[in-house]
């Protein structure tokens, strides 16, 4: 989660930021980093929005919401509601997470950060609606490997809500609409490529339902063609007596 809430951020335009998603980043990959910056442009001021995602790292919910909640009313109102979202997101309120981020997408439709905050938690109640937000901004970066990151997560959470599941819980593909939207999504992780080791996994897992569904219709179809040749063969027999 820790790395789903910072890499974002790295599309941020402000330097300080920034600064501040890499150190965490690091943090949680038990590298190195500098000290990120924790004033704004007027020394004499904290920026209300590092303070929030400082506490947030911190693990304090409370005083992230307090600051950010306080400063929503200014101008960085679209980030400060970003950065809500990712503490809602943090405490597993995605639906909370979701709305936010939606209305800082709405506020700053060409904010990076935003679409990317808006996909992500949108993706948990509707793939669907996630893909078509973030899509553009896919196709716009080619190649940005944070936007390529939450594209994979996306993917798969699309590939899970478009397949049925199984008893014990696995997706599975029973449907000819299903097998052609899993397949889509498969090629497209593919040609992305990114994500973690856990998204890789399940890359994999789905990846292998469409080869099974894709191997059973084609046995369906034989069988078909096995029968109508059957059937064809027995009334020219028929029609020949």
């Amino acid at each position: 989660m820790r790395r789903q809430v910072w890499l974002k951020w790295r599309l941020s335009d402000s330097e300080d930021v920034r600064a501040l998603a890499a150190a965490q980043l690091a943090a949680g990959s038990g590298q190195q980093d500098d000290t990120p910056p924790q004033r704004g442009d007027d020394d004499r001021t904290v920026d209300p929005l590092l303070a929030g995602l400082a506490a947030l790292a911190d693990g304090d919910f409370t005083t992230a919401t307090t600051v950010l909640s306080d400063a929503a009313g200014s101008g960085r109102q679209p980030e400060c509601l970003t950065a809500l979202s990712d503490v809602c997101a943090s405490r597993g309120d995605w639906r909370q997470a979701a709305d936010l981020a939606g209305r800082a997408a709405v506020l700053r439709p060409d904010d990076p950060v935003a679409i990317v905050a808006a996909a992500a938690t949108l993706s948990e109640r509707d793939s669907s609606a996630a893909l078509k937000l973030l899509w553009p901004l896919h196709i716009e970066r080619p190649g940005d490997p944070v936007v390529s990151y939450y594209a994979v997560h996306v993917l798969l959470r699309r590939g899970v809500t478009v397949s049925s599941t199984s008893r014990d819980g696995r997706a599975v593909i029973i449907s000819a609409s299903q097998l052609a939207e899993c397949r889509w999504v498969v090629t497209e992780l593919n040609s992305l490529g990114g994500g973690d080791q856990e998204a890789a996994a399940e890359a994999g897992a789905l990846a292998e339902q469409v080869r099974i569904a894709e191997h059973l219709t084609w046995r369906r179809q034989g069988a078909n063609k096995g029968t109508l040749a059957l059937f064809v063969g027995l009334s020219l027999v028929l029609l020949a007596i």
